[in-house]
C-alpha cells in the first residue's frame, strides 16, 4: 500500500513537472522574435544617448527577474514596479536594482519566461513615461529572441 502511494505521488510530481514545461514552451514559441528593422545599441548606449521614444534592439544577459508580489484582497499592499527583467552587458545575477550603466531595465507581462544568466537579442520600446529612478524613460519588451548561455 506504501509502496502504490510513493508511485502515485511521483507520477503526480512527474505530471505536473512536464506540464509546467510545455506550459512555458508554448508561452515562448507564442511570443513574437526580435524584430530587424529596430537600430541596435548596446546597453551602455541606450543608457547614454539622448533617444527618442521609439523601437531599439540590444542584446544582454538576464541578470534579475522580478514578479510583483500578490495582494490578496482585501489586504492592501503597497505598490510594486511592475513586472519587469535586468539586463545586463556582463553576465552576472543582481539581488537588487543597484544598477550600472551597464544595466538596463525591461518591463515585460511575461518574466518568468526569461532564465537567470541565459543571453538573449531584445527588440525594446522606449516610452514616453519614467517611473524608475534610471536616467532614461521605461522600457517595455517588445519581443526578443534566445542567443547563448
Amino acid at each position: 500500500m506504501q509502496f502504490k502511494l510513493i508511485v502515485f505521488i511521483i507520477v503526480i510530481i512527474i505530471l505536473a513537472a512536464l506540464g509546467w514545461y510545455f506550459y512555458n514552451q508554448a508561452i515562448i514559441e507564442e511570443f513574437p522574435r526580435a524584430s530587424g528593422d529596430a537600430v541596435f545599441y548596446e546597453i551602455s548606449e541606450i543608457k547614454t544617448k539622448d533617444l527618442n521614444p521609439g523601437v531599439y534592439q540590444t542584446e544582454g544577459y538576464v541578470a534579475k527577474i522580478y514578479t510583483c508580489p500578490a495582494c490578496p484582497p482585501p489586504k492592501q499592499c503597497k505598490p510594486c514596479m511592475g513586472d519587469n527583467i535586468v539586463i545586463s552587458q556582463e553576465n552576472k545575477i543582481l539581488d537588487n536594482y543597484n544598477l550600472t550603466p551597464n544595466d538596463l531595465i525591461i518591463f515585460t507581462q511575461t518574466p518568468e519566461i526569461f532564465e537567470l544568466g541565459k543571453k538573449y537579442q531584445f527588440t525594446i520600446r522606449l516610452t514616453e513615461t519614467k517611473s524608475t529612478s534610471e536616467p532614461i524613460n521605461d522600457l517595455e519588451l517588445v519581443s526578443f529572441e534566445f542567443l547563448e548561455g
